[in-house]
């Protein structure tokens, strides 16, 4: 048994050396009965009484008092403050932990009071909050690169518009929705009169700014639940879902107005061709769908321009 109690003592003393603990004997109001050898140097203070509250010396364990009662009636084992931040004058912050144990010596009711140093697992713990927020924050900023590079392959810079990759994965689920249903869906393609001769006399600048203005005006024109896209070049496909060719020649009309009334004040005039298909039960693809408007659109080219030609309705 002395040789135990030799050997326990020998422990703790190389613990308290080493300067990674220390402790104190409380008593049940929390006033400090006694302290170890290493008390004052561990905490780099040199004003510590015996008397004094360990309150004033741990802010962490003001309002503490009665968990601490329940440590002394044995409601519960232990009271566990851990990885404080624990700053006093002229050293740099470090981190301790608090136990609170019940202590019983010569029936005079204690409490041990351990103070562990605990600054290197703190900084390791705080540099693995750190690394996973900055991993975190990384996934985020992939996450927002990876929406706009998807955003920029499917959608024209220019105009702002689906482009036709976007068109070539969302009309074939429109056509295979109105096939099952057998609902209306028409289609339109649209280009600009001798583009090519009006970028070469007002230069491109002028010739994007009208293809901002065409792409706007179909825009405010067409129904939210129509979907315009940029085709290429100065195309654009709209195709309107539950339209048939009639009520879709309306909102053509509408855009063709639309855009006269927006050129009056803008340096480039300018007009469109269009043509429109309806998807029939003869239709078989989204492809052919397209193929019939932009047939229609070349026979609107080939009889002069600036006008609506209807897929099948051939004069």
């Amino acid at each position: 048994m002395f040789e135990n109690t030799a050997l326990a003592l020998g422990v703790l003393q190389t613990l308290l050396e080493h300067g990674k603990i220390t402790y104190a004997l409380l008593k049940d109001d929390l006033s400090v009965y006694e302290f170890a050898p290493n008390f004052q140097t561990f905490l780099n203070a040199v004003n510590i009484q015996v008397g004094q509250s360990a309150t004033e010396i741990f802010d962490a364990l003001i309002c503490s008092e009665q968990t601490v009662q329940d440590v002394l009636s044995g409601k519960i084992p232990e009271y566990r403050l851990e990885y404080i931040n624990f700053s006093s004058s002229n050293v740099p912050p470090r981190y301790i932990s608090l136990y609170i144990w019940n202590y019983r010596s010569n029936a005079q009711r204690r409490l041990l009071l351990v103070v562990e140093d605990v600054t290197s697992s703190a900084l390791i713990e705080q540099r693995a909050i750190q690394a996973h927020n900055e991993l975190r924050l990384l996934r985020i900023q992939l996450d927002q690169v990876n929406a706009r590079l998807q955003r920029q392959a499917l959608y024209d810079t220019l105009t702002e518009l689906p482009n036709r990759r976007y068109l070539d994965d969302a009309l074939p689920r429109y056509v295979e929705f109105s096939k099952r249903y057998q609902t209306p869906l028409s289609l339109m393609m649209m280009d600009i009169d001798d583009f090519k001769d009006l970028n070469d006399a007002f230069g491109h600048d002028v010739g994007d700014e009208g293809l901002r203005i065409l792409a706007r005006v179909i825009l405010e024109s067409v129904r939210e639940t129509d979907f315009a896209t940029r085709y290429g070049g100065d195309e654009f496909c709209v195709f309107f879902p539950m339209l048939n060719v009639a009520l879709s020649r309306i909102l053509v009309d509408k855009i063709k107005k639309a855009l006269d009334k927006e050129l009056e004040s803008f340096l480039l005039r300018f007009t469109i061709s269009v043509g429109v298909a309806a998807l029939t039960p003869d239709v078989a693809s989204a492809a052919e769908l397209i193929k019939l408007a932009d047939d229609a659109l070349y026979r609107a080219k080939r009889e002069g321009k600036n006008r609506i030609c209807i897929s099948g309705a051939e004069k």
